[in-house]
C-alpha cells in the first residue's frame, strides 16, 4: 500500500482497499457479479474522494490499484476487468476533451452538445508513442473527474441491469416444447429461463454440478417458477444429451479468444453437446469479457478442499491400507475452448459468435492496460 500512500490517497480510502483485498483473499466476497460490483464501487469512492486533476494521475493510481487487487485474488478475473474499463474511460474522456479543444470547443456545454468535430489524426498522434503517454495525458481537461465519475456510475448501472438485459432476449432463443439443458447455478441463466417461461412452454434438464451440487438450487428455483424441471447427476449428461435441443449455461469469465473459465465439470457438458451437434449457448454480461488470453490455464483456477470429494477419514483409511499417499484434486473452474461454443448472449451486443469476441475488446479496453505495470510509473 506504500504506492497509494505516496500518491497522497486519503487514509480512509487506503483502508477501503485493505478491507476489499482482505475479503477477496478470504473468499468473503466471491462470484463475478459481487466482485465486479465491489471493485467498481471501490473505484468510484477512490476517484470521487481523491483530489486528482490530470488523467495521468488517475491512470497511475488505477494501475497501482489493479496490481494490488488482482494479486489478492487472481482467479476473480472480473476485478481486473472493472479497473481496465475505468482506465479506458479515463483515456477516452481525455481524448474527447483534447479533440474538442483542437476543434475549438470552449467549454463543457459545447462539448455536451456534440459541437466537437472529429480530428482523427490528432487522436492517432496521442496514441502513437506509448512511452510518452504520461505526458500526453497530463493536460488538465474541462472537468475530467466529473466525466469519468459519470462513466463509472454508468458501469454500475450496467452491472445492475445485466440480468434483465440478457433475459429480454429469451423469446428469440427459446421455442415452444424445446428441451433445454443447463449446469450448476447461474443467476443470469435463471433469469433468462424464467423470463422465457412467462410466454413459452418448455422443459429444463439441470445437471447437479458435483461436488458443489449448486444445480439443486437451480432446479428448485426453476420448478418454483412453474418450469418443468428434471435434476440429473453429472454422470447422466451424455445419456440425456440426445434429447436436448439446446444447452444454455453461464460462465465465470470470457477470455479474449472466446474461451471460457467456468464451473468444474462443464467441459464434459460442452463435449457432449458437440458430439450430438447441440447448440451450446453462453449467457454472459460484458463485464465478464477479459482481454487476457489463457496461455497458462492453471493461473485461472483455484483448488477447493478435497474433503468435498473424499472425506478425510476415508483418505486416512486408504493411506493406511495401501501404505501410500493419495492426492485428491478439486479445482474450482474448468476451461472450455472456443470451438465448443456456439453462441454468446451478452447484455450489450445480443448474440455473437466466439470469433467475434476479440473485436469487442477495443470497445471496452485499451491494450496499454491489459497488464498493470507499476514500473512504468516509478
Amino acid at each position: 500500500m506504500e504506492e497509494l500512500e505516496a500518491l497522497g490517497l486519503p487514509k480512509k480510502q487506503i483502508q477501503k482497499v485493505l478491507v476489499f483485498t482482505n475479503k477477496l483473499r478470504r473468499r468473503k466476497v466471491k462470484g463475478s457479479y459481487e466482485c465486479g460490483k465491489g471493485c467498481a464501487k471501490l473505484i468510484q469512492s477512490i476517484l470521487g474522494s481523491w483530489n486528482w486533476k490530470t488523467a495521468s494521475a488517475a491512470i497511475k493510481l488505477l494501475h497501482i490499484l489493479g496490481d494490488i487487487v488482482v494479486k489478492a485474488q487472481p482467479v476473480e478475473i472480473v476485478v481486473g476487468n472493472m479497473i481496465r474499463r475505468c482506465l479506458y474511460y479515463i483515456r477516452d474522456e481525455y481524448i474527447i476533451i483534447k479533440n474538442a479543444k483542437l476543434s475549438g470547443v470552449k467549454d463543457e456545454l459545447e462539448l455536451s452538445q456534440g459541437l466537437a468535430q472529429p480530428a482523427l489524426q490528432n487522436i492517432f498522434e496521442l496514441e502513437d508513442d506509448e512511452e510518452d503517454f504520461l505526458e500526453q495525458y497530463n493536460e488538465k481537461g474541462f472537468n475530467l473527474k466529473k466525466l469519468v465519475l459519470d462513466d463509472v456510475r454508468t458501469l454500475l448501472e450496467e452491472l445492475d441491469d445485466t440480468y434483465r438485459d440478457i433475459a429480454a432476449q429469451a423469446y428469440d432463443h427459446i421455442h415452444s416444447k424445446e428441451v433445454i439443458m443447463t449446469f450448476g447455478k447461474s443467476n443470469t441463466v435463471n433469469a433468462f429461463l424464467i423470463q422465457a417461461a412467462e410466454k413459452i412452454k418448455f422443459s429444463v434438464i439441470v445437471a447437479e454440478s458435483s461436488p458443489s451440487f449448486s444445480g439443486q438450487i437451480t432446479a428448485l428455483k426453476l420448478s418454483e417458477a412453474g418450469i418443468d424441471t428434471t435434476l440429473i447427476p453429472d454422470s447422466a449428461i451424455f445419456a440425456m444429451m440426445s434429447r436436448v435441443n439446446k444447452v444454455i449455461v453461464g460462465t465465470h469469465a470470457v477470455m479474449a479468444d472466446g474461451s471460457l473459465i467456468t464451473l468444474t465439470g462443464m467441459h464434459s457438458l460442452a463435449q457432449a453437446a458437440k458430439y450430438y451437434s447441440v447448440p451450446f449457448v453462453v449467457c454472459a454480461g460484458i463485464y465478464k469479457l477479459s482481454p487476457l488470453y489463457p496461455l497458462d490455464k492453471d493461473n485461472f483456477t483455484d483448488l477447493n478442499s478435497p474433503g468435498q470429494i473424499l472425506p478425510f477419514e476415508e483418505v486416512d483409511a486408504l493411506c493406511s491400507k495401501h501404505n501410500q499417499d493419495i492426492d485428491v484434486q478439486n479445482p474450482s473452474f474448468d476451461y472450455i475452448p472456443p470451438e465448443l461454443i456456439s453462441l454468446f448472449l451478452t447484455n450489450s451486443h445480443g448474440g455473437k459468435d466466439p470469433s467475434y469476441i476479440y473485436r469487442l475488446l477495443s470497445e471496452y479496453y485499451d491494450m496499454g492496460d491489459v497488464t498493470f505495470n507499476i514500473d512504468k510509473f516509478t
